[in-house]
């Protein structure tokens, strides 16, 4: 018998972003991470190394629900933390602004 299951997940890769960094600023805990650099296998430290970071998201839900609901409850996990998402982003940008002024008025 063949049986069905069904799974969703959010995968954000960088090959400069750092999973920590991806984690403080969407403000929510991934499924699992993985760091550049480091290797593919644990048990095998001299092996492939991974070219980029990776955080990713799993909707928690059992693999026995409807791929629907596994995609519903990861937009509703996004979602909850767009608005924080996009204040670090304003913020940042602020951020950004505020030193380009400050250095231009303290020019010779």
């Amino acid at each position: 018998m063949d049986q069905k299951w069904n799974s969703a997940s959010l995968r954000i890769v960088s090959k400069t972003i750092t999973p920590a960094v991806i984690t403080k600023t969407l403000g929510i805990e991934p499924t699992c991470a993985y760091a550049i650099k480091t290797p593919v296998n644990p048990r095998n430290p001299s092996g492939k190394i991974r070219q980029e970071s990776s955080w990713i998201l799993e909707s928690g839900l059992d693999e026995s629900e409807p791929l629907k609901l596994h995609i519903s409850e990861l937009l509703l996990l996004i979602e909850s933390y767009q608005i924080r998402l996009i204040a670090h982003t304003i913020k940042s940008q602020a951020t950004s602004k505020s030193r380009l002024i400050h250095e231009s008025d303290h020019t010779d």
